[in-house]
C-alpha cells in the first residue's frame, strides 16, 4: 500500500482557464522540426473547490496568461479519452507531458502517472492514455490519478481518515499511540507544565507554558513493539539520540488510536534533568549563526522535554527563570 502522508479526493473541482483556445506543438529535442501537428488547448488550473488558498494560486498563475480568467466548477468525476499532446522542457532539466481531456483543458500529467498507466493500461496509437482518471489532492498540488492505481486506493483510505473526528484531550491515554490526519504517530505522554525560553533575531523571551501535552514522536512507525522499545530505551537511557523526538504542544490533531504501550518508567523525573531544545537549536544557544532558538526547560515539579542540556547553560546565557 502506498503511503500518502496528506492526500485527498475532493469531491468537486475547480477549473481555473483562459477561456480561450491556443495551438500548441512538440519539436524533436534540438531539431526545430515538429513531431506532431499543432493542436487547439485551453490553459488550464485545477484546484478542490474548498481550498481558497490553492485557488488563489490558480487565479496569479492564469492571469499570467489572460486579463479575463474564467472558473467553472464541476463534479469529480472519472475522465476517459485523456490525450497526451506535448512534452514541456523546464528549468534544470525538467520536463512535463501535457496532455489534453475531451473537454479541450491543457494540463501537466506527472511522469509516475504516466509510467503507471503505460504499466497497467498502455497508451493507444495518437497518444490516447487507456484507463479513467480523476483528480487528487497530494500535499498542495493536484494531479489527474488513474482509477484503481495503488496510488488512487491510497487517496480513497486518506479520504476515509479525513472523515473522523478528532480524539477528545480527556480520552487521550498515557502511553496510547495517535494516529493524525496527516498520518503522524505519536506517543502520549501525559500533561506537563514547562518554560519556554526564546531567542529570536536578538529579542530574548520567556513564557509559561502551562498545562501542554507532552508526545514522543515515531518517525512514522507504527508497530506497537518497536515503539515501546525505542520509548523504554530514551527514558532507560539507553539511547540519547532520539530527545528531538520529543516535543510539547498545546493542541492535537489525533483521530485514531493505534495502540497502547507500558511504560515502566517515571518519565517526569527522567525529563526534570533536561531541557527541550527546538529544530533551530542545535546546542548552541548563544551563537549568532542561529537566528532563531527555542528551549523549554522544568517549571516546578513538572518537566519540559528534550536534549541532554542542563537548565543552567541556558541560565548562563542570559535568562532570568
Amino acid at each position: 500500500m502506498v503511503n500518502v502522508k496528506i492526500g485527498s479526493i475532493p469531491d468537486s473541482v475547480t477549473y481555473i482557464h483562459t477561456g480561450n483556445a491556443r495551438e500548441v506543438s512538440t519539436s524533436w529535442l534540438s531539431v526545430d522540426v515538429p513531431i506532431s501537428p499543432g493542436v487547439m488547448v485551453i490553459d488550464a488550473f485545477a484546484s478542490p473547490t474548498d481550498s481558497e488558498k490553492t485557488i488563489e494560486s490558480g487565479m496569479m498563475w492564469i492571469k499570467q496568461r489572460t486579463k479575463t480568467p474564467v472558473v467553472d466548477t464541476k463534479k469529480n468525476d472519472a475522465i476517459t479519452g485523456i490525450k497526451v499532446i506535448s512534452l514541456e522542457r523546464r528549468g534544470e532539466g525538467g520536463r512535463a507531458y501535457k496532455v489534453i481531456t475531451p473537454d479541450g483543458f491543457y494540463f501537466d500529467l506527472r511522469e509516475d502517472v504516466l509510467l503507471d498507466t503505460m504499466l497497467y493500461e498502455g497508451v493507444e496509437k495518437g497518444g490516447v492514455l487507456n484507463g479513467s482518471f480523476i483528480w487528487g489532492y497530494i500535499g498542495s498540488q493536484m494531479k489527474l490519478v488513474r482509477v484503481g492505481s495503488a496510488l488512487h486506493s491510497a487517496l480513497e483510505v486518506a479520504n476515509k481518515r479525513d472523515k473522523k473526528q478528532k480524539i477528545s484531550r480527556k480520552d487521550l491515554e498515557i502511553g496510547g499511540i495517535y494516529k493524525a490526519k496527516a498520518n503522524i504517530i505519536k506517543v502520549f505522554l501525559g500533561n506537563v507544565d514547562t518554560v519556554e525560553l526564546r531567542d529570536c533575531y536578538g529579542k530574548k523571551g520567556v513564557y509559561k507554558r502551562k498545562n501542554y501535552m507532552l508526545w514522543y514522536e515515531t518517525q512514522y512507525i507504527n508497530d506497537v513493539s518497536k515503539i515501546e522499545k525505542l520509548v523504554t530505551d530514551l527514558f532507560m537511557g539507553r539511547d540519547s539520540n532520539t530527545w528531538h523526538h520529543i516535543s510539547v504542544t498545546k493542541q492535537h490533531s489525533f483521530i485514531e488510536k493505534l495502540g497502547q504501550i507500558n511504560i515502566n518508567v517515571d518519565i517526569l523525573k527522567t525529563l526534570k534533568e533536561y531541557t527541550l531544545e527546538s529544530a533551530y537549536y542545535n546546542n548552541n544557544l548563544h551563537n549568532e549563526n542561529y537566528r532563531c532558538a527555542m528551549a523549554h526547560i522544568l517549571n516546578a515539579q513538572k518537566a519540559g522535554t528534550g536534549y541532554m542540556m542542563h537548565e543552567e547553560y541556558a541560565v548562563r546565557y542570559g535568562y532570568t527563570l
